[in-house]
């Protein structure tokens, strides 16, 4: 292990102070880094050239939280890019073990100070006088620093204690099922880096406690506590009841019954575990629901940053121009208190982004243009929360595949949200559609049927993108089951024709491309076949081949 002669050590050009957390350039200069990356690059500075294993890294930065290998990976990607270890030379990945840090301690001497006579002797002390206070400043302003500053995601994080679950079936025979239920829970949980999830062995000792929840909450230092109890009344039927519950009031947010059957007892604890954890958790999940009714419930002059992004999120999911609206107003309203705000910003910049493809807007490629410009300044937020880089990624591979038609560009963007976000329902959904529009579609079907599998309730955005990969799979009943469910944009309408044709439809497809007319009366083949942005040109021209099959377009 690297003994601490100094504080400081050289990285390639950079330079990091190991005691205040800081990366700096030559000059001086700060750059930018998360808390929780620049603590995963002190352990490993400490132990520069050294192997450091991932068990050790966890121990050390989240010793009281159950995360994911996700979490480290994404303070490793931060690293890297602060440092500009792009061919990974001074952060190496020693596979199936850990990471190695080159760095070189660097003394960090005080400037000398010689006194030759007394007038000399009396300015050194005088010096030395102003350096102490100097010091004394320096030294305050840090405790004060470290004291109020906080992990860009800490504020944003929703904070939750899966409790053992209670086995209550008649022969008391069941409570191994019990454990492993209320363990994948938690492991589930904190595969969202939206939630802070307290570990699995903190939230053991309350296991045969009877315990006021809002007792276990405030020793915990959570806002939720989910509870539950499984039932099995046969061989081959199994009842879990869980409920989540405000640990500052103690009222119940939540609460939903399961009920499956089987033989198979691991098979069924994966499928209800994954119906809970995607219930409570993502975008639309109970933990952000109860997020939103506590942000619509303070007064504007009370609302934060983060309760301007819930506030507009809310209206956000309403998919109607007006609500559409209201929530890019509420977020513009927030940048105002919040002019720097990366989360705010990219939120923004998604609502022009989805007037242009919902084609709510009279000049779709100047909102496209506008999308792009805000979520490159949002995402180039060096504070950027979890929330923004999520939604960030989704967005930046709708706008390679829709605006700038680059598929390299998309492809980049899903191997980083898959990357970041693997178990994420919502982020799948996105992967699928850039991996089906860019000609991986056998890919994209699996990833599609995988979040669907997850989504508790789909939302008429995802069915749109749903129908988008399933008619690239040549599933075409299904996609005319998923356009049932989503916004009657211009995609949906066309791939509605498409998809009747093809089928031999031909009633239902003349009623579709009637409806595709009426809607969008000056729409030609050929600017179809420029908005088509498949990489495979073919699958443009089979769409616009089939909606001419029907006479379309007719007087043009």
């Amino acid at each position: 292990m690297l003994e601490k002669q100094s504080a400081h050590l050289q990285l390639g050009q950079l330079r990091f102070d190991t005691v205040r957390r800081e990366l700096r350039t030559s000059n001086g200069e700060l750059q930018p880094l998360r808390a929780q990356s620049a603590e995963v690059l002190a352990v490993l500075a400490a132990n520069a050239n050294a192997l450091v294993t991932k068990d050790a890294l966890f121990e050390a930065v989240w010793p009281d939280v159950s995360v994911t290998e996700d979490s480290l990976t994404q303070c490793i990607a931060d690293i890297r890019r602060a440092i500009g270890d792009t061919d990974r030379t001074l952060l190496r990945t020693v596979p199936k073990k850990g990471y190695q840090l080159a760095a070189v301690p660097v003394e960090h001497t005080p400037p000398q100070i010689i006194a030759k006579n007394g007038s000399e002797r009396q300015r050194g002390r005088a010096y030395l006088a102003a350096l102490a206070l100097l010091i004394l400043g320096v030294v305050s302003f840090s405790l004060w620093f470290l004291q109020t500053k906080k992990d860009p995601d800490a504020v944003q994080l929703a904070s939750i204690i899966v409790l053992p679950f209670v086995d209550l079936s008649p022969e008391k025979d069941f409570q191994y099922f019990a454990d492993g239920m209320s363990e994948d829970i938690t492991t589930e949980l904190a595969r969202w880096r939206e939630l802070k999830v307290i570990a699995r062995n903190s939230a053991l000792t309350y296991k045969d406690k009877a315990l006021d929840v809002r007792q276990i909450a405030k020793e915990m230092g959570v806002r939720y506590v989910l509870e539950g109890s499984v039932r099995r009344a046969d061989r081959d039927a199994v009842r879990i009841n869980a409920q989540l519950i405000d640990g500052e009031t103690g009222a119940h947010v939540w609460a939903e019954r399961f009920d499956q059957s089987g033989t198979n007892v691991l098979a069924l604890q994966d499928q209800i575990t994954s119906k809970l954890a995607d219930t409570l958790g993502g975008s639309r999940g109970q933990i952000k629901a109860a997020q939103y009714k506590t942000a619509w419930e303070k007064s504007e002059t009370e609302l934060e940053e983060y309760d301007y992004y819930l506030r507009g999120h809310d209206l956000f999911y309403r998919y109607t121009p007006a609500d559409m609206k209201k929530a890019r107003e509420t977020w513009e309203a927030g940048l105002q208190k919040f002019p720097n705000s990366g989360l705010l910003t990219i939120k923004v910049g998604i609502s022009h982004y989805l007037e242009a493809s919902l084609n709510w807007a009279p000049d779709p490629v100047a909102k496209f243009k506008l999308a792009a410009e805000l979520l490159n300044k949002g995402m180039a937020d060096p504070n950027l929360p979890s929330q923004g880089l999520r939604f960030g990624l989704w967005t930046q591979i709708n706008l390679s595949l829709f605006y700038f038609r680059d598929c390299d560009r998309a492809l980049r963007f899903t191997d980083r949200l898959i990357e970041v976000y693997p178990y994420d329902a919502e982020s799948l959904v996105f992967v699928a559609s850039g991996k089906a529009v860019c000609g991986q579609i056998a890919e994209a079907g699996t990833l599609m049927d995988r979040a669907f599998e997850r989504l508790p309730i789909g939302d008429a955005n995802q069915y749109n993108i749903l129908a988008r990969v399933r008619y690239r799979e040549g599933k075409f009943e299904q996609t005319l089951e998923a356009l049932s469910k989503s916004i009657p944009n211009l995609e949906n309408l066309y791939l509605t024709v498409a998809s009747e044709v093809a089928l031999g439809h031909e009633e239902p497809a003349l009623e579709a491309v009637d409806r595709l007319s009426q809607r969008f009366p000056d729409l030609t083949p050929d600017a179809l076949l420029d908005m088509i942005p498949d990489r495979d040109r073919s699958v443009a021209r089979g769409i616009v081949d089939k909606l001419e099959q029907t006479g379309w377009p007719s007087g043009i």
